[in-house]
């Protein structure tokens, strides 16, 4: 989009504010009567955002080595990156009305190492996090895998799909709070939504399971089940690493109130509750917990095993499962994050659910 005419005298004052070396170097018209001023000081740009009937404001600052600012209709878009050991690409884009981040895809490997590499691309709208990452096994350098024009389990030769556990910013009442999960992150389900089926075809509408998982630190994962059938067959089932290996364990949605493992760095302690979701249906919500602070930090894969009649009917996962291995482990992915505001991805307890804040 075209820079407009000169910034007025009013759009002048607001943005400098008499600050000495203070100029408006670009003024951007972004629709509906937006402009994005961006002005030089003190050596960095500022990005301001001129709406009507509302004072000028700071949206973002960039300093050296601080990327690249796009603007366009109703959209800001921040690109940055950096090489060194690891090489890393990210790209935020943000809504100018109502100023907040949308979305966000990014990119990160190790320049030293063979084939290596993973993006990641993240709705904030749903706090739906996607990653594809280059299987080390394939042939070619390492680099940013270019985003799939369809994802899935293996949307391109030498790429796996995934969907990343989110772990939102919780308010205090919301941490070790036994209540629900609400819209705070998405559902998979066994369907096939916003996850894969491994095992069996997809649910009917009668029978569909809703899994909503959500990290409250790197070795603690809050995971809530809605399954109409019930089945005391059905599981929830993990692999992570271990002991230089790879860890696989099942927990079963019906259970005792508390199981508490001596086998504490594979088996968590498990605590079990009954809950209602948003619908007034009743969900099971289990906090799983390992001893070891890091369990989950080099990512994991998670699954949901459907069983009818006490045998498993169908499993959905956030990764591919060949031969009862994951294709790869997604990693959790935090959203706390200072470069952004504000922040996306707060949730907080309300009517005893985890629900959005913004």
């Amino acid at each position: 989009m075209p820079a407009d005419a000169a910034p007025s005298a009013s759009q002048i004052a607001a943005v400098c504010q008499k600050r000495p070396h203070c100029s408006i170097v670009r003024t951007t018209a972004a629709g509906s009567g937006l402009d994005v001023l961006q002005a030089i000081v003190g050596g960095c740009s500022e990005y301001w955002l001129s709406q009507p009937n509302t004072a000028a404001r700071q949206v973002l600052k960039n300093c050296k080595g601080g990327g690249t600012v796009t603007v366009s209709q109703n959209r800001l878009t921040h690109r940055q990156a950096g090489t060194g050991e690891i090489a890393w690409e990210r790209t935020v884009a943000y809504s100018l009305s109502p100023w907040r981040a949308v979305s966000e895809r990014g990119c990160s490997y190790h320049t030293g190492a063979a084939a290596n590499g993973t993006a990641t691309d993240i709705d904030y709208a749903a706090l739906l996090v996607r990653s594809v990452d280059r299987d080390s096994t394939s042939p070619g350098p390492a680099a940013c895998p270019v985003w799939p024009a369809s994802f899935g389990m293996a949307p391109a030769p030498g790429l796996r799909g995934g969907y990343n556990v989110p772990a939102p910013i919780l308010d205090k009442e919301a941490l070790d709070a036994k209540g629900g999960i609400g819209d705070c992150v998405p559902a998979m389900t066994t369907a096939g939504e916003n996850g894969f089926l491994t095992r069996g075809t997809a649910a009917a509408s009668d029978k569909i399971a809703e899994i909503r998982v959500l990290a409250e630190s790197a070795n603690t994962l809050l995971i809530q089940v809605h399954d109409p059938i019930g089945d005391h067959a059905s599981r929830v089932e993990l692999w992570f690493p271990s002991n230089g290996d790879l860890a696989r364990i099942g927990v079963s949605v019906s259970g005792p109130a508390s199981a508490p493992s001596e086998k504490k760095d594979v088996l968590p302690s498990v605590e079990r509750w009954p809950a209602t979701d948003m619908e007034g249906r009743k969900v099971t919500v289990m906090r799983l917990s390992w001893a070891d602070q890091s369990t989950l930090f080099s990512g994991m894969a998670i699954a949901y095993s459907q069983a009818e009649g006490g045998k498993p009917a169908r499993a959905v996962a956030n990764t591919g499962i060949v031969n009862d291995r994951p294709a790869y482990l997604p990693k959790i992915v935090s959203f706390a994050d200072s470069r952004i505001v504000p922040v996306p991805g707060v949730c907080k307890l309300r009517d005893g659910r985890l629900m959005r804040a913004d």
